[in-house]
C-alpha cells in the first residue's frame, strides 16, 4: 500500500529568530504553509528564496508546491529574485516590512494560481509590471509604501 503524502505547516511568526533561512528548509519535502513573520530573519532575499524553490518538487506522482509563504516583519534584503516564477503552486505570498530592493520582476506572472501578494513597505521601484493583469485568481495586492509608478493593471 502507498503512503499518501502528508501537508505539513511550519509557523514560527512572533520570536526572535536571526540570521537567514537555514538551507535544510529545502528538505521539508511536504511543507505547504511556511509563516517566518515578525522575527528578525535578514540576508539577501534571493539566497532565501532560493531555499523555498527547493520545497518545490514532484514526489512520486503527486506535486507538493508549497501554497503559502510569509516572511513579512523580517529584515531582508535585496532584490526579489526573477527565479519566482518556479514557485508555480505558490497561492498567498507575503513579504511585507522588509528592506527589499529592485524591481518586481515581471516572471511574477508565471505563478498562475497567485491569490495573495503583499509586497508593502519595502524599497521596491520601477513600472508595475502589466504581466500581473495575467494573475487570474490574484484577489489581494498591496504594493503601498514602495517607489512604483505606473498604473495598477486592470482586473486585479
Amino acid at each position: 500500500m502507498e503512503a499518501y503524502p502528508v501537508s505539513l505547516v511550519l509557523v514560527v511568526k512572533d520570536n526572535y529568530f536571526r540570521g537567514s533561512i537555514p538551507s535544510e528548509i529545502g528538505n521539508l519535502k511536504h511543507l505547504q504553509m511556511l509563516d517566518l513573520s515578525s522575527n528578525q530573519i535578514s540576508g539577501f532575499i534571493l539566497n532565501n528564496i532560493l531555499y523555498l524553490e527547493a520545497m518545490t518538487l514532484t514526489y512520486k506522482k503527486f506535486n507538493m508546491n508549497v501554497k503559502g509563504i510569509d516572511l513579512s516583519n523580517n529584515h531582508l534584503n535585496g532584490e526579489l529574485p526573477s527565479d519566482f516564477g518556479k514557485l508555480k503552486g505558490l497561492q498567498f505570498l507575503n513579504l511585507s516590512n522588509n528592506n527589499i530592493s529592485g524591481t518586481i520582476p515581471s516572471t511574477l506572472w508565471e505563478i498562475s494560481k497567485l491569490a495573495v501578494l503583499d509586497l508593502s513597505s519595502n524599497g521596491i521601484s520601477g513600472n508595475i509590471p502589466l504581466e500581473l493583469e495575467s494573475l487570474r485568481y490574484l484577489r489581494s495586492l498591496n504594493l503601498s509604501n514602495n517607489h512604483l509608478s505606473g498604473s495598477i493593471p486592470q482586473g486585479v
